[in-house]
């Protein structure tokens, strides 16, 4: 399965890279990770992905996940940000989960089991 992880910071980006891969060892399922830094380079690449975790922040990690939602219905979004204020529109574009920062691991385990169907 194919999942980005946009945005963040460069270490955020490792760490949530660290923490899927962890779980997915652990899992058995196989996983393609595609670290992307900015909006555009999100916006620019066509590939389709099982999952995008999403945390360019404010509205930019918004517009970059509604702008994913209109491209690809099937790709299962997980957006982080800051605060809580984006949660509403999240739920509007249909993500599967909203992480507010900071991360924990068990966010990344969460948001996993949600996107492989194994939590209601």
């Amino acid at each position: 399965m194919r999942l980005a992880v946009c945005g963040g910071s460069t270490g955020e980006r490792e760490q949530i890279c660290s923490w899927i891969t962890q779980y997915c060892q652990t899992c058995g399922c196989p996983v393609e990770l595609c670290p992307i830094q900015t909006p555009q380079q999100l916006r620019q690449d066509m590939r389709s992905f099982y999952a995008a975790f999403i945390g360019f922040g404010d509205s930019a990690g918004f517009l970059a996940a509604r702008e994913l939602r209109d491209r690809d219905r099937q790709c299962r979004i997980v957006l982080i940000d800051d605060t809580s204020r984006y949660a509403i529109r999240g739920h509007r574009i249909h993500a599967t989960y909203f992480i507010v920062r900071p991360l924990e691991a068990w966010h990344i385990v969460h948001s996993m089991e949600l996107i492989l169907g194994r939590r209601a």
